[in-house]
């Protein structure tokens, strides 16, 4: 009858397509071997690790940070956040007032603000950004790191003046429609890398006086958070992509060594701090 014709034409398109899909060259180094891309230890569980919860989360504020991603805190408490599309918002706790500081020209990832109150953004689409805190004046002030494309800030420290970073993937994100606006989609190109294992993030070094960028760690799978120690001694460093942890150190005999800090972590780990 007429459904069994339908379904010899329909059978056979669907099969030439798939052919041909199935055929061409995958992106993003997906034509990896999956066993040795996934073939990772099975993390303990959190009891075995020793984790315990945390206290209650009280919530400060509600509705005005659409997926903020991280945040950092200015000399006078304001609570800053970069959120879905572009904008750093701030949460005054005094008054709580909310509010934009600026709006960057991509995704903002990790923020951070310096000694001045002037704030660092590693933009996942822009690279390194530099917002006055005065005038609001924003620079972009590195896109390549050691001859390659810096793809997808992430995160970003700052100590004595000097810049740290990191560039996560060397995998893009992309600009999607959304409610009648653009963003930057940085999950999609996570969970390639995630899923793909190309090893491409990297740990890098901006200074402000000569307006070069060095890189310190490569090879890194989806190079993530990034943080100071108390002494501003050290850097950790999230390798998501291995759940695991790395110390780089920035000063003292070690200076310019790394090591891993935490490995086989029961989580995968994203942003972090230290207090």
């Amino acid at each position: 009858g007429k459904e069994m014709v339908k379904f010899w034409v329909v059978v056979p398109v669907f099969v030439v397509l798939f052919s041909v899909w199935w055929s061409l060259p995958l992106p993003y180094g997906l034509q990896q071997d999956p066993v040795a891309v996934m073939g990772l230890p099975v993390p303990p569980r959190l009891t075995d690790f020793g984790i315990t919860p945390l206290e209650p989360i009280q919530v400060t504020e509600q509705g005005s940070f659409h997926h903020p991603e991280t945040f950092s805190v200015n000399s006078q408490g304001h609570v800053c956040a970069p959120v879905l599309d572009g904008h750093i918002r701030c949460l005054n706790p005094n008054t709580e007032e909310v509010y934009n500081f600026a709006r960057v020209p991509g995704r903002g990832r990790g923020i951070f603000f310096d000694a001045s109150d002037n704030l660092w953004v590693a933009d996942g689409l822009a690279g390194l950004v530099r917002i006055d805190n005065k005038t609001k004046d924003m620079e972009i002030v590195s896109q390549v790191a050691d001859g390659k494309r810096i793809n997808f800030a992430d995160d970003v420290v700052v100590s004595s003046g000097q810049v740290y970073f990191t560039d996560a993937s060397e995998i893009s994100p992309i600009q999607t429609p959304h409610e009648k606006s653009i963003v930057v989609d940085t999950l999609s190109a996570a969970r390639i890398d995630l899923l793909t294992g190309v090893g491409s993030g990297r740990l890098l070094h901006y200074n402000p006086e000569t307006k070069t960028t060095d890189v310190l760690m490569t090879g890194l799978h989806f190079a993530n958070g990034v943080t100071l120690s108390a002494n501003q001694d050290f850097l950790l460093v999230v390798e998501t992509g291995r759940y695991r942890i790395h110390r780089f150190w920035i000063k003292g005999p070690k200076e310019g060594t790394s090591e891993v800090f935490s490995d086989n972590l029961p989580v995968i780990p994203d942003g972090i701090s230290t207090r």
